[in-house]
């Protein structure tokens, strides 16, 4: 239970600071981090430091791909790392990254065809794909957007941890 309250109080502070200044501080990754080490230490034992850690490694490697291209923050990756050593198991951390994604998707998808910039969008990314594919490499994506364009990713973040730690507690 404590994992949880602490997850979601480092979890608030990154979307404040995330949706105030653009970036999530090394501080706070840094205190997150600590925090959830220990608590995984105090649910698992000796092994808690090892297991809390490999679960941290999985949004890292994992998610590499995303950053190289500049289609996720290192603070977000880093954010997942500090949910990961919160969670109690790979399977969570698992279900967390991919319904981050999901809600994430289903914003962008809704502000999109908000702003009627759906098949824009869509066709930008076809032709990086297209330019990627005929360079034979992988360059970041790179587009032109107005900052009310972002999308907060640790918004993303902190639903898909509510939406599985309270399905956990439920079930």
């Amino acid at each position: 239970m404590m994992e949880h309250i602490v997850a979601f109080l480092v979890l608030t502070v990154a979307v404040g600071f995330d949706w105030k200044h653009y970036r999530i501080p090394n501080t706070l990754v840094l205190i997150g981090f600590g925090a959830g080490l220990i608590l995984s230490v105090i649910r698992e034992g000796s092994m808690g430091l090892l297991h809390g850690l490999l679960r941290a490694a999985i949004p890292v490697f994992a998610l590499y791909l995303l950053f190289f291209v500049r289609t996720l923050g290192a603070g977000d990756i880093k954010l997942f790392a500090v949910t990961a050593t919160m969670c109690s198991t790979t399977e969570e951390v698992w279900k967390i990254i991919l319904l981050s994604f999901v809600i994430g998707a289903v914003i962008g998808l809704i502000r999109l065809l908000l702003n009627g910039q759906l098949f824009v969008r869509i066709s930008n990314f076809v032709t990086y794909f297209l330019q990627c594919v005929q360079s034979q490499s992988v360059e970041p994506y790179q587009t032109i957007a107005p900052k009310e364009a972002y999308l907060h990713f640790s918004v993303c973040i902190l639903l898909a941890y509510a939406a599985v730690t309270l399905w956990e507690v439920r079930v």
